[in-house]
């Protein structure tokens, strides 16, 4: 599902140098080419702040409701951030640069170019930069834009060193863009398949933590001859239904 979703992504977004997509929905067939503009132009751009030292616990509070984002939080999450390992003090905050939710961020530095949506109030430090004050543009649609062009940042560094971004680079992105009712369009179709990967991960990991408690009963306990199943208990040949649905089964037939 993943490689199917980059090849519609391709599809669905003109290619480097042109104004029309491969793919367009019905609707919009007839539409007239996408625009192009600078990324500065359809957002305000701005940089993150630290509290400096950021080793002092002063910044922080676990107990507070603002989140401090750092790139192991993002990678670790899907479209949108939903919670952090740290949280800001309020003289945290008073240091670095609040993001409410519902905004794009995305990161600068390391790992460049990584977007993501918050889903509640969080602090950005200065790698990353938010997108404030869309004009004429979709914030999923923006989203999707920043994901498809991910890689694309690379360009800006020299191979076998760190790249750092910064606002400036950023704004100087030409973006192309449909009109508002396509983008809403093409963000929908594809956060459709975004909510069909999560489900897929969330299923796979379920069946994991399935296999490891069968695995456990299917061979003897430590100091034990027997494993525990063996004539008492659910039989192993009948798995539960309501947690193993027939045709995810290991072994079961089209």
């Amino acid at each position: 599902l993943t490689r199917q979703k980059r090849g519609l992504m391709q599809k669905l977004f003109p290619a480097p140098g042109e104004v029309t997509p491969a793919l367009r929905f019905p609707e919009f067939q007839d539409s007239p080419p996408w625009q192009v503009k600078r990324l500065g132009k359809v957002a305000d751009i701005k940089r993150g702040a630290s509290p400096r030292p950021i080793s002092s616990p002063i910044w922080f509070d676990d107990e507070s409701d603002i989140g401090w984002v750092r790139i192991s939080d993002v990678t670790a999450s899907g479209r949108v951030l939903l919670k952090t390992t740290q949280k800001l003090s309020q003289e945290g905050v008073k240091k670095s640069r609040i993001v409410p939710p519902g905004h794009i961020i995305m990161s600068i530095c390391g790992t460049i170019g990584k977007p993501i949506c918050t889903g509640f109030s969080v602090c950005i430090h200065d790698g990353f930069v938010v997108f404030e004050n869309l004009r004429q543009i979709h914030e999923q649609f923006l989203f999707y834009f920043l994901e498809r062009i991910e890689t694309r940042w690379r360009r800006h560094g020299q191979p076998g060193t760190q790249i750092n971004l910064n606002s400036d680079i950023v704004a100087q992105e030409m973006i192309p863009l449909p009109s508002l009712p396509e983008q809403r369009e093409i963000a929908d179709c594809l956060q459709t398949w975004d909510e069909a990967l999560e489900k897929l991960k969330a299923l796979r990991e379920a069946l994991k933590l399935q296999k490891r408690g069968l695995m456990q009963k299917l061979f003897p306990a430590p100091g034990a001859t027997a494993p525990r199943p063996r004539g008492a208990g659910r039989s192993v040949t009948s798995p539960d239904p309501g947690r193993c649905p027939p045709y995810l089964a290991p072994g079961a037939g089209p």
